[in-house]
Order: structure tokens, then C-alpha cells, then sequence
């Protein structure tokens, strides 16, 4: 089985990192959900210049959508990381899918950094 899967561990390893992002994104949200709206508030009110009525419920949404995509790509990606690890691609095109497929699964980490620089500088 290891060298079944040797092609794609590098792959398999970044969408576990994802996966493992989203569940720690939706653990801290169901345990402290009101640690991350007020740090959310907090932002706002210090750059009320920048920010409307809607912004806290926007950038709360965008920070809940993180964890939904994280979780939802990640599983995505397992389906096609097993896809491209029975298929009949060549060892190297293998390697490269799954790097690229678990690259693709890290950009809900984007979305967080965002919904920081969102908060904290309108």
C-alpha cells in the first residue's frame, strides 16, 4: 500500500493540513463563537471610517464560509487524490496533480488571512 501512495503523499499530506484547518476552524467557532465576533466588532469600531451596518455580519460570513469551503475542498480533494492514485497517469504526472490538487485545498487559509486584514484594516 506505501507505494501505492508514495506518488501523492505530498498531495494527500497539504489537503489532511486543510482538512485539519477547517475542523480547528469549526471547533474554535462552536466552542468561542462570541470570541470571534467580538474580535470582529473590535475591528470595526476601530476603523469605522471604512466599515457600513453590514460589515460585522459580512466579515462573520466570510469567516464561517472558510470553514465550509476548507472542509468541503478537502473532501473534494480526497475523492480526486484517489482518483489520480488508481489512475493510469505516469509517477511524475502523479506527484504533480497532487501537489497542485492539495495547493488548491489551502485556499480557505486565504480567506482567513483576509477576513484579518478585512477586520483589523477595513
Amino acid at each position: 500500500m506505501n507505494t501505492v501512495l508514495q506518488p501523492v503523499k505530498i498531495g494527500l499530506a497539504l489537503v489532511l493540513v486543510g482538512l485539519l484547518f477547517g475542523l480547528m476552524l469549526g471547533m474554535g467557532f462552536g466552542i468561542n463563537e462570541d470570541f470571534f465576533k467580538d474580535y470582529v466588532a473590535q475591528g470595526i469600531a476601530a476603523n469605522p471610517d471604512v466599515h457600513d451596518d453590514k460589515s460585522q455580519g459580512k466579515i462573520w460570513r466570510y469567516a464561517q464560509r472558510a470553514h465550509f469551503h476548507a472542509m468541503g475542498i478537502a473532501a473534494f480533494s480526497l475523492g480526486l487524490l484517489l482518483l489520480a492514485t488508481f489512475s493510469s497517469l505516469k509517477t511524475g504526472f502523479k506527484k504533480t496533480v497532487s501537489v497542485l490538487i492539495g495547493l488548491g485545498g489551502l485556499y480557505p487559509l486565504g480567506v482567513v488571512i483576509h477576513v484579518l486584514f478585512c477586520t483589523l484594516h477595513g
